[in-house]
């Protein structure tokens, strides 16, 4: 709720905030409800990637997902993406959801790994900026940190796939010469 607020206190004229869990759709109404941007805000139960037929067809300036980390504890998917496949399927199937310049915007923590499938699905950052972030339902704070992603242009992909082919002739020379010596 807090984050769909924040967007139409920024200016986004419509708001669509999804999540899966009755509970959390429930407090994110009530934070809604409570804000001066209500009529901008559409509350809404689905998956981010599935949204209802009334939203097929309609394309976003900017989608924000908050996932849940690959290190925390727990089977329940509301917590903990332990390989991350979720965040994996953020970036492969958002794609159609977006403008062609829109962003896709993401708080996460786990960075390295984060990056390296962000590349691997063809994005790329505009933007990285530190955040403290309290996660109630866990009672501690995170250092978390807030990316901005774009996709990559034609060129720019194909020479990330350049770099990472290099990358990995090098891992293996490097290889070969450690057995050697």
């Amino acid at each position: 709720g807090l984050d769909a607020v924040t967007a139409a206190e920024r200016g986004a004229r419509l708001v669509v905030a999804t999540d899966v869990s009755r509970e959390v759709l429930q407090r994110a109404q009530q934070t809604v409800q409570a804000s001066a941007y209500a009529d901008r805000i559409r509350v809404v139960q689905a998956d981010l990637l599935n949204l209802p037929p009334e939203f097929h067809g309609h394309t976003f300036d900017h989608i924000y997902m908050n996932p849940p980390l690959a290190y925390q504890a727990g089977t329940d998917p509301s917590i903990s993406d332990p390989n991350m496949r979720l965040l994996e399927r953020l970036l492969r199937d958002v794609v159609p959801w977006l403008k062609p310049d829109g962003t896709l915007e993401v708080t996460y923590a786990e960075t390295p790994h984060l990056l390296q499938r962000v590349y691997a699905f063809g994005w790329e950052p505009v933007l990285i900026k530190g955040v403290a972030y309290s996660r109630q339902q866990h009672q501690e704070v995170i250092d978390y940190l807030y990316f901005v992603f774009k996709r990559q242009l034609d060129e720019r992909r194909r020479y990330f796939e350049a770099l990472t082919q290099d990358w990995i002739a090098l891992e293996a020379l490097f290889d070969a010469t450690r057995m050697t010596l």
